[in-house]
């Protein structure tokens, strides 16, 4: 959480930079401009600090009047944005906070925007009431703390702001995709059909109470449920190799709760699970990895289940069978790479979850399961959720970060197209007497046009250039 948190506001101040970068080229070309101005008012006797004053004056009164109007409007807007995610998240049993905007916030935001106004007005105000007349007469010719002329450095603010747009768009497409390939992704069992029952602990009366609510196909007791976290992970030793497998406890009716067929031998029986055997049954991806072009079975992993167990002090298990890879921890790591699966049953320690696969009518069947929580069967914690909705759950937060930078992603290229439009507009109509000498010297205006087009590409290709490895 605090790691997306960080991102978002990552995103957030990209825009704000990019909006601060129109204004500082803004700053640029009227302090260019007005050159002339400032170099006769000091002339004159007007201090440098009375005109550096005064300019940043302008520049923080605009930021104030940004930071005004992005207070006002986020006020509208934080409800719609609140509504949309809650809507989304009311119906997976996502809790949320409701945000609202306090004095705080308000304060931030105005500081914020005084600061920005004089962080990027405080260089052109600077460089514009330079003690060096003869120098900022030369307008175009002038150098910004006498390296950078004002052109180029508008130049490397416009590429700036296409980068930043770049970065915060492909991000956006980034996140889209993810969503795609999220929906795109077999599991391996039915989403809707499996329920999660999210129980405090499992008991042999419990699952046997389960069984007989009509519309309940099958019942397992089990470590941890499907969608609901990686497995845990322990030390092992399989075909001379040291290496870590994930593994899960379940009892007999796991594989045919979930509807998973064993693809080689068999799986626990009920007598194994109630005895804790020392046998397993493991996926392909991890039979191709420990045995690869040989069958699985026979085989022997040994391993101590606790978290920093010695695997040579452990127990040795023996392979009864393969079954397919399926999603066992969250919906974005895809299919497990290594799954063990030991036997056990309810009661057992280590088992404090339960699945049923229904057949019936959900929602009457998940009624059954609560009524029978609250008869006191088994106690607090009974609240059945389908594994379409974790999977949704585990989607939601892709959800509304493909959202959010979408929206930053569009915002930011526009506020890059007007900054690149108005830098543009500026530096023709500053540049009229230098058009005019061209068109009256034969050039063509098609000749002029490429020439300021050609200026305004090579802002745009380097910033892309800058942005595709960001």
């Amino acid at each position: 959480v605090n790691i997306a948190g960080t991102l978002c506001l990552a995103a957030f101040l990209m825009v704000l930079l990019i909006a601060c970068a129109n204004l500082a080229n803004l700053y640029l070309a009227r302090a260019t401009s007005r050159t002339h101005e400032i170099a006769m008012r000091i002339s004159l006797g007007a201090s440098r600090f009375r005109i550096v004053r005064q300019l940043l004056t302008e520049s923080v009164f605009i930021a104030s009047l940004g930071a005004a109007a992005g207070i006002g409007l986020a006020s509208i807007l934080i409800g719609e944005a609140q509504g949309y995610l809650f809507s989304i998240a009311s119906g997976l049993g996502i809790p949320m906070l409701p945000v609202a905007m306090d004095w705080r916030v308000v304060l931030y935001s105005a500081a914020l925007g005084v600061l920005a106004g004089i962080a990027f007005g405080l260089l052109p105000a600077l460089e514009v009431t330079s003690p060096s007349l003869t120098q900022s007469t030369k307008r175009e010719n002038s150098t910004f703390m006498g390296r950078i002329r004002p052109r180029r450095m508008r130049d490397i603010l416009i590429g700036g702001q296409v980068a930043a747009s770049l970065v915060l768009l492909i991000l956006a497409g980034v996140l889209v995709r993810n969503i795609q390939k999220l929906d795109s992704t077999s599991t391996g069992y039915d989403l809707d059909r499996i329920y999660d029952l999210r129980v405090d602990n499992t008991t042999p009366q419990f699952i046997a109470q389960l069984e007989r609510i009509p519309g309940i196909a099958s019942v397992s007791a089990l470590d941890r449920a499907p969608l609901m976290g990686q497995l845990n992970r322990v030390e092992a030793i399989a075909n001379k190799q040291n290496l870590r497998l994930g593994f899960n406890q379940a009892d007999h009716r796991y594989f045919e709760t979930l509807g998973v067929k064993v693809q080689a031998g068999r799986t626990f029986t009920a007598l194994e699970a109630q005895s804790e055997a020392q046998v397993a049954v493991i996926s392909k991806a991890t039979a191709t990895r420990l045995w690869p072009g040989e069958s699985p079975l026979g085989k022997t992993i040994q391993m101590d289940l606790s978290s920093d167990g010695d695997p040579k002090s452990g127990k040795t298990y023996t392979v009864i069978g393969q079954v397919p890879d399926v999603t066992k921890g969250f919906l974005f790591m895809g299919n497990d790479t290594t799954a063990v699966y030991l036997p056990a049953a309810a009661g057992q320690a280590g088992i404090t979850s339960a699945i049923a696969s229904i057949v019936g009518n959900p929602a009457s069947v998940v009624a059954a399961i609560r009524a029978m929580c609250l008869d006191g069967v088994k106690a607090s914690g009974c609240e059945p959720l389908s594994l379409r909705a974790v999977s949704t759950q585990h989607r939601f937060p892709f959800q509304a970060a493909a959202g959010v930078a979408a929206i930053l992603g569009v915002l930011a290229l526009i506020l890059t197209a007007v900054g690149l439009y108005t830098v543009s507009s500026y530096s023709v109509l500053q540049r009229r007497k230098e058009i005019g000498i061209h068109l009256a010297l034969g050039a063509t205006g098609a000749q002029v046009m490429r020439r300021i087009l050609g200026e305004a590409w090579r802002c745009t290709l380097w910033g892309v250039i800058v942005g595709m490895p960001v």
